[in-house]
């Protein structure tokens, strides 16, 4: 049975978020005594209501260490593993309720029975401005507990420094129960924003923890100018001492300069290779690799003012200069598109290039191999060279265990009855001819792929693609001359969401484990950075973090997102990632181009 504290009317907000809770459990708000309810199977929580105002506790106090950990909706106590928690503070919104039950899944029921909820269906959100040490990456742990059991189908969207975290999160399915999420959340300044918006049940939340994240930010930005527009095309490579490299194109405002630069972690500060890499005013498509001396090696599109179209040029930094490799890459009446890079087994450069042939008016694969003093055409694949109204596009280069060569592409297919369609092709080098490795990626006549992404198991050389398919990513292996799908179970971002991604990045370490970097959009059309590594089985979130790890999405230009985000291993295996986010000092500033690494 429960009862109320008489002598006070209760309002009707009061008795609308009463009757929104429903008759598991009802509060102590004021008002006449109210009716028995004779199916309560546990005691009442309490409500508490306070007015929107935010808390700020200890204001005195400037300095902020880490950990922070917030008994959201209760006191300061000390858990049974021994760690404090403080007060509730610095929250704007909600009431607090008390939970007597046991609760499932944890042996620290306490940090579960205390909460804050949304007011009513009116209000329904909770919000938090959190002082933290400073600007940089925190990873954020809030933890739920369902209060109602007749609710399973509570859902909220988590916002942290004004994104979205999580369109729909809607775990709570089994009441007084213990959920975790983990989130790792840039501060550009020295507060920490969070916020639980609900659309009908009112968000809830038990406690907030925030420690300083496993992501790291190194430095500022290599980049030359903070006011390029755009700055584009990055491309990530570590050395044997995970040493990031990183080179990049940059466009000086108001200008049709398009130049390409490279510099290397230091490990206290960038180190700008030089100056720009291109002959003239125009070098773009920037593809980085190291080469068995740990020296970087550039390859890009260029175009010197007195030749009349664009080439391949490819240079290598010695210690203090770039220096030519082999000279431009080039064939008598055709221009080169774009372009992929690889080292082969003896540490020479090979590359695979769009060619638009002017006569023919076509395009296709045209590959090339160093010899250590030339550049050796091995010739077109075929494949790329004769269908009506084809656009091939995307280039990637590998080169396997036994120093075959494999290259991977996609296709625009026009018919005459104006159906369009998209195929990904993968050839690999063997005897001195170019042999299609299975049928094109995907076989199915109502599936289409583009933007593959390739890499090859250190292991057996076997081909994996990961692609896109119309909106969807995913990944396929070569198995006894078919592609076979590699487990879809977790391969997205926004779990639940519309899944409208973009192309992805795949990339394998020294043991043969694959990880893909994607980018997806959700429910409020906000595009995120997701990372995903296949445990032979399914895609599982990177240290079991589900929910984006950059700030703001910002490609240069519409659905063209795969020049905004490289992706490299350390040799650990580690994600280090290079991508454009916005400038640490502020939200309204531009856009810049940074490194993370990952740190288990």
């Amino acid at each position: 049975m429960y009862r109320k504290s008489p002598g006070t009317r209760t309002s009707t907000s009061r008795r609308m978020l009463l009757g929104f809770v429903g008759t598991a459990w009802l509060a102590a708000c004021g008002g006449a005594e109210g009716p028995e309810e004779p199916t309560l199977q546990h005691e009442e929580p309490t409500l508490q209501h306070e007015a929107p105002t935010l808390q700020h506790q200890n204001q005195a106090v400037t300095t902020v260490t880490l950990p922070i950990r917030i008994n959201v909706g209760g006191g300061a106590f000390t858990d049974i593993n021994g760690r404090p928690w403080e007060a509730d503070r610095d929250f704007l919104g909600g009431q607090v309720l008390q939970v007597p039950d046991p609760i499932a899944g944890t042996t620290n029921d306490s940090l579960y029975q205390s909460l804050r909820m949304g007011e009513s269906w009116l209000n329904p959100g909770i919000a938090y401005e959190i002082p933290v040490p400073g600007p940089g990456i925190y990873t954020v742990q809030l933890l739920f507990m369902e209060p109602d059991e007749t609710v399973t189908n509570r859902e909220m969207r988590i916002i942290a420094e004004g994104t979205t975290f999580m369109p729909q999160y809607k775990d709570l399915q089994v009441p007084l129960r213990a959920y975790t999420l983990l989130m790792d959340v840039p501060v550009r300044d020295s507060a920490l924003n969070l916020e639980l918006m609900a659309d009908e049940l009112p968000a809830v939340l038990s406690a907030i923890e925030v420690t300083a994240s496993k992501w790291k930010w190194l430095g500022t930005s290599p980049q030359v100018s903070n006011t390029a527009d755009p700055i584009d095309a990055p491309s990530l490579a570590v050395d044997a001492n995970n040493r990031p490299f990183v080179a990049w194109e940059e466009r000086p405002s108001y200008t049709s300069t398009f130049n390409v630069y490279a510099a290397r972690w230091t490990g206290s500060a960038y180190q700008l290779l030089g100056g720009s890499l291109g002959s003239g005013t125009w070098a773009r498509n920037p593809t980085l690799l190291m080469d068995p001396t740990g020296a970087p090696v550039v390859a890009f599109l260029d175009s010197a003012p007195s030749s009349s179209g664009t080439y391949v040029r490819v240079r290598r930094w010695n210690g203090t200069a770039w220096t030519e490799v082999g000279g431009p890459v080039s064939v008598e009446g055709q221009d080169a598109l774009a372009v992929a890079a690889a080292m082969d087994g003896q540490g020479r450069p090979v590359l695979a290039a769009v060619m638009y042939d002017r006569a023919r008016q076509n395009e296709r694969i045209a590959v090339f191999r160093f010899d250590g003093t030339t550049w050796v055409s091995m010739g077109d694949i075929p494949e790329s060279t004769s269908d009506w109204n084809e656009h091939t596009r995307h280039p990637v280069i590998a080169v396997d265990p036994s120093n075959r060569i494999v290259v991977a592409w996609d296709e625009w297919y026009g018919s005459r009855d104006f159906t369009i369609f998209e195929k990904t092709h993968v050839f690999r080098r063997e005897a001195n001819q170019w042999v299609r490795v299975g049928t094109p990626v995907p076989n199915g006549e109502y599936s289409g792929s583009e933007r593959p992404s390739l890499a090859l198991s250190p292991v057996d050389g076997t081909p994996w693609v990961a692609y896109l398919d119309y909106g969807r990513v995913k990944v396929v292996r070569e198995q006894s001359g078919a592609w076979v799908s590699v487990a879809p179970t977790g391969l997205e971002g926004w779990p639940g969401t519309p899944h409208e991604a973009g192309p992805p990045l795949l990339r394998m370490d020294a043991t043969g484990t694959p990880t893909v970097a994607l980018v997806e959009g959700g429910l409020y059309n906000e595009q995120r950075r997701f990372i995903r590594k296949f445990n032979g089985t399914a895609w599982v979130p990177v240290d079991g973090r589900v929910t984006p790890f950059d700030t703001t999405f910002a490609p240069v230009s519409g659905e063209d997102v795969l020049g905004d985000m490289a992706l490299a291993l350390s040799t650990s295996g580690q994600p280090v990632v290079a991508m454009f986010e916005q400038d640490p000092a502020g939200p309204y500033l531009p856009r810049i181009l940074r490194v993370r690494t990952f740190t288990p």
